[in-house]
């Protein structure tokens, strides 16, 4: 399998926990996103944060030396090592001209975000339940999440998770 199609299995179980959870979002904010980071972006008709965004991106890929056998040396082996990043963007709380927030409206972000970090946790065991009918079930290590904002409109989390898998090519001599 492809780091993409990994990816896509990960996408799918986060989109599916999402929707099931208190606060959905629309089903095309929930999609695999590329690059460094994933900045939720602002037109002048819509802003991501607000309307909820949730991604899955891949964060890195690196081969795994295997330290059991020294006729590797410096070869490369088929092992590989992927990091995927689950995230959810949402809007920060907007007071009034006269007045910031109420704490109401913070708590009510706050559990959205936390109703997100739980589904970041249940979308991880669902991927893993879902790659034990592969041909070669990987080893998934779950990460940490992180709270991220507020910054700009967002307040944003997202945790990460390292997937060891096989991925089929030949080693290089």
């Amino acid at each position: 399998m492809t780091p993409g199609e990994y990816a896509q299995i990960v996408l799918a179980c986060l989109r599916a926990r999402i929707q099931d959870g208190p606060y959905p979002m629309p089903e095309d904010k929930i999609c695999l996103r590329f690059g460094q980071q994933v900045n939720p972006s602002v037109g002048t008709a819509e802003d991501e944060c607000c309307t909820g965004l949730a991604w899955v991106r891949v964060a890195g890929i690196e081969p795994l030396a295997d330290p059991t056998d020294p006729s590797q040396g410096n070869c490369v082996t088929p092992a590989r090592r992927l990091t995927l990043e689950l995230g959810t963007a949402r809007c920060i709380p907007f007071g009034t001209t006269g007045a910031g927030p109420t704490c109401e409206q913070w708590t009510e972000a706050s559990l959205k975000m936390d109703s997100d970090q739980q589904a970041m946790e249940a979308a991880v065991c669902c991927a893993m339940e879902a790659f034990q009918s592969l041909p070669f079930e990987p080893r998934v290590v779950p990460g940490v999440y992180e709270p991220l904002g507020p910054d700009g409109n967002c307040l944003t989390g997202t945790m990460q998770m390292t997937i060891d898998y096989d991925c089929g090519c030949a080693n290089v001599q």
